[in-house]
């Protein structure tokens, strides 16, 4: 395990969010489990396997000069034992791992209202491209993002690419600043792609979605 940080750098990088966390206790089963991709370029993977109401958060702080470090939170289901060995745990509801290297997070939610907030320092802020390794330098950084049945809530405000399902339910999806590919599923969404210059919003089978900043619109 690495050495904690200091809460307080955590909750400000939050802006609020852990502060009001529920103190859901680590290990248990209705929780996230946050592990790496099994392949290079190297991912951070969120899962839900139970199909709760996830509030997860995403960030990165610098503890040490150049070595950045991705932060992960539930504050509602927390997160699960066990973590990878590389990542701390801060507590129940929040982890932190290495982010040097990382090109993307890929997250399953299952059913539940779910929400998602990526912030601004999330991405190429944080992350230079020198740091990577040669296999990772080709790649566009990107949050995949798979929800589940549910009114859904998304945001990244990070240059990161998104590409993004809102599966069964109303979902509200801004993806930001990237050049996105949003996917709003099966009713009634609104769907906000954000400054990229092409971006794609697809409203799926909903008869009343509503797209902003999307440059290319299908149905």
């Amino acid at each position: 395990m690495r050495t904690r940080p200091k809460r307080g750098i955590l909750t400000v990088a939050f802006a609020g969010l852990v502060a009001c966390a529920a103190m859901a206790a680590p290990g248990t089963a209705r929780a996230v489990k946050v592990t790496y991709g099994q392949f290079q370029p190297m991912t951070l993977d969120i899962t839900d396997d139970d199909g709760v109401d996830n509030e997860v958060a995403i960030t990165t702080v610098t503890i040490a000069e150049g070595n950045p470090d991705a932060v992960v939170g539930d504050v509602k289901a927390g997160i699960s034992d066990p973590i990878p060995p590389q990542c701390a745990r801060v507590d129940p509801t929040i982890v932190r791992c290495p982010a040097t290297g990382l090109v993307g997070v890929i997250a399953f939610f299952g059913g539940g209202n779910d929400s998602l907030s990526v912030s601004d320092d999330f991405g190429y802020r944080a992350f230079t491209q020198s740091a990577w390794p040669a296999s990772a330098s080709a790649v566009s950084p990107f949050v995949r993002v798979q929800f589940g049945p549910g009114a859904d809530l998304a945001s990244d405000l990070s240059p990161y690419r998104d590409i993004w399902n809102g599966g069964p339910g109303k979902d509200r999806l801004n993806s930001g600043p990237g050049n996105d590919r949003v996917k709003g599923g099966a009713q009634n969404d609104v769907i906000d792609c954000g400054a990229g210059k092409h971006d794609v919003g697809i409203g799926g089978p909903g008869k009343r979605d509503l797209g902003r900043h999307c440059e290319v619109v299908r149905h």
